[in-house]
């Protein structure tokens, strides 16, 4: 009969409580030291000269901008392929930048970005759901209900864009705005997208707007 590897190579009891004690200070150990990133704010190093502040790049695809990528140094490489791809006009890397921005607090930033990503992608729900939320840090709220409704237009079933949407009108500081009616039915219509049974149940957004809107 063949030996299990329990039998061959037993564990005490007292061997389990040092493993489970050295496992828990290698847990320890390590939220201790990258913990601390959750305070860290977003890293930009280099992102100037090779985007935000270098016209070269920010002027598109020219045939200027490939001589100068082929026989620079700029930012101490030389990398021809590599600024060759960089694409200013690549509307999702604006979106996650507006994104990054609002996030933040760097808000007037954010909506230009936010702008920015809707020239080049009209038809972008997201984006004129991330120019809501902008605009609504922003206290701008006429605006952010207007940039809520476009979502809306073009998806539907965006649930993000509803609940922000029917929170704004339950909750909104100016009284005008307003619609505790609307806000509800939204809200509901998007606790139904999302396959909920009651707002009890792990989605509360049409629980708290209908409290709201009494």
């Amino acid at each position: 009969m063949t030996a299990t590897r329990s039998q061959l190579f037993p564990v005490r009891a007292g061997d389990r409580r040092v493993i489970g004690c050295v496992c828990f200070l290698l847990v320890l150990a390590v939220f201790v030291v990258f913990g601390q990133t959750v305070r860290y704010d977003f890293v930009n190093l280099d992102d100037g000269d090779y985007f935000f502040s270098n016209p070269r790049v920010k002027a598109g695809l020219t045939w200027d901008g490939m001589a100068w990528a082929f026989g620079t140094g700029c930012a101490s490489n030389w990398h021809p392929l590599t600024w060759l791809s960089l694409k200013p006009d690549y509307a999702d890397a604006h979106g996650n930048l507006a994104n990054v921005l609002t996030v933040q607090g760097k808000l007037d930033e954010a909506v230009r970005e936010c702008q920015m990503t809707l020239t080049l992608l009209p038809s972008s729900a997201q984006a004129h759901f991330r120019l809501g939320q902008a605009l609504e840090k922003q206290n701008k709220f006429a605006a952010a209900v207007a940039e809520y409704e476009k979502p809306l237009e073009l998806d539907p079933r965006h649930v993000p864009a509803q609940l922000a949407l029917a929170w704004l009108w339950a909750t909104c500081p100016e009284a005008s705005l307003r619609n505790g009616k609307q806000a509800v039915a939204l809200a509901e219509q998007a606790r139904t997208l999302a396959g909920i049974e009651s707002p009890t149940a792990g989605y509360p957004g049409s629980g708290l707007c209908r409290g709201r809107a009494i």
